[in-house]
């Protein structure tokens, strides 16, 4: 398989599999604290289970790696 055929398998492959998995789930907090009657707010979103995000190639792991990572293969 040339280099450029394998891009488009790995594409195709990773977008069959992102129809199988779950979403991504997070979990939202809020903050709310008075201080000399001043009012600080902090929010936060954090991801708190991956789902279909496995996938995700910000994450800076190689495709391949990925899969054997989803489906338990080491």
């Amino acid at each position: 398989m040339s280099e450029n055929e394998e891009k488009v398998y790995d594409l195709v492959a990773k977008y069959v599999l992102l129809l199988a998995f779950p979403k991504a789930e997070y979990e939202d907090t809020e903050i709310e604290i008075s201080a000399n009657g001043e009012i600080f707010k902090s929010k936060k979103t954090i991801q708190i289970k991956d789902g279909w995000r496995v996938f995700d190639e910000r994450k800076s792991l190689r495709f391949s790696g990925k899969i054997c990572v989803a489906i338990g293969i080491s």
